[in-house]
């Protein structure tokens, strides 16, 4: 007779609750651990460092509320590409787009290093800055090559005129300057103006600090919200195109994305008074210094393509409602009563897409493109050599 007693069986709710236990405790300690490490889940310039350059916020101080980007950047690869599928969309219109590399000066912008005089300066937002296209392609490169004068390019994304004119007047004066150039872009200057109005109001309070836009990031140190959040941001358009438009250029139809497309109820006139304070005080500064005073107005893809665009039904309203408005000729007669000599790409650009070549990117990135540049590159040497 077997006296041994058997083993007791351990049930299975019992062996639940002790793996929960378990598992739990883990976590906590795992928690514990990069609390007390001081790992930051959320830290910008990891998340900054994935994005090409021209794509990302400039976040240096310059001037007195305005930014710039970092000194002597340096960024090698595919922008467009990269952008469209971090983005996470599947168009394949950028599959064979080249390598290029793009560097910044000591002031973050592009230009050579060491550029220490200069005789004409550009100052523009990304349509300036075009961190997409190679040096040569630039359309102030363009200019300088056309007009065998030395240019300086002061263009950087997410700026507006106000940002614009502190760059005019901290980095782009040299002995050597004769011409100032305010690139305006339609899609969205008159936007950034009201922006740049309330940072401006803001820096001009006691107290106010200026200093790098990512050392005003709070970081993010917990496990267990960064697992949530990462649950949260589950990409919607992902597996999607990014088009939005058809747009008909010839016997050829192509996919586009348009954006950017301001209805002229949204120029209003509180936007159209901090214009033309902006113009006066660019003319102001212009003046002082004895440069010759441009205004070089880009139009928004909408109004190039309008009579060869079909917007799609799903797109938003506003787009779908747009019509080409006089913006362009109110700056001009703003700018001719103020002795600013004032150019209009909008007519070179629309010729271009009647014979059927796009001068802008196709799908998500709206801006110039190696074509585009060049038109207004050469259309700008025109009228410098006059």
């Amino acid at each position: 007779m077997n006296l041994t007693p058997s083993p007791r069986r351990i049930s299975w709710k019992r062996k639940l609750l002790f793996t929960l236990v378990l598992t739990l405790l883990c976590w906590l300690v795992a928690e514990l651990a990069f609390r007390l490490a001081g790992y930051d889940f959320e830290d910008p310039r990891r998340a900054l460092g994935k994005v090409p350059p021209f794509y990302r916020v400039p976040t240096e101080p310059a001037g007195t509320f305005s930014y710039h980007r970092p000194a002597n950047l340096q960024w090698q690869g595919r922008p467009l590409r990269t952008q469209l599928e971090l983005q996470g969309f599947t168009d394949s219109d950028y599959d064979q787009e080249m390598e290029v590399r793009i560097h910044y000066d000591q002031d973050g912008f592009r230009n050579a290093p060491g550029m220490d005089d200069w005789s004409m300066v550009f100052v523009g937002d990304s349509f300036t800055e075009l961190g997409h296209l190679p040096d040569q392609q630039l359309f102030t490169s363009i200019v300088a090559t056309g007009s065998g004068r030395t240019v300086k390019n002061l263009g950087t994304s997410y700026t507006g005129p106000l940002t614009h004119l502190e760059y005019l007047v901290h980095y782009g004066i040299a002995p050597g300057t004769r011409d100032a150039v305010l690139v305006f872009f339609e899609g969205n200057d008159l936007d950034d103006l009201l922006l740049e109005e309330i940072r401006q109001a803001a820096a001009a309070r006691p107290g106010y600090r200026h200093g790098n836009l990512l050392d005003t990031h709070v970081p993010q140190r917990s496990l267990t919200w960064a697992l949530f959040s990462q649950l949260g941001r589950l990409p919607g358009s992902s597996g999607e195109s990014a088009a939005n438009a058809t747009c008909q250029l010839g016997a050829e139809s192509r996919r586009v994305t348009v954006n950017y497309a301001p209805l002229e109820m949204q120029v209003g006139h509180q936007r159209w008074e901090l214009m033309i304070g902006a113009l006066d005080s660019w003319a102001a500064v212009c003046q002082q210094h004895d440069l010759r005073s441009w205004l070089l107005y880009l139009p928004c893809k909408h109004r190039v393509l309008q009579p060869f665009l079909n917007v799609d039904p799903t797109a938003h309203p506003a787009l779908r409602a747009w019509q080409p408005g006089p913006l362009p000729d109110q700056l001009s007669r703003l700018c001719e009563s103020r002795q600013i000599k004032f150019v209009d790409t909008t007519a070179v650009l629309q010729q271009s897409a009647a014979s059927g070549e796009l001068p802008y990117n196709t799908v998500y990135d709206t801006h110039l493109n190696a074509h585009g540049s060049r038109l207004v590159g050469e259309l700008m040497t025109r009228q410098v050599k006059k």
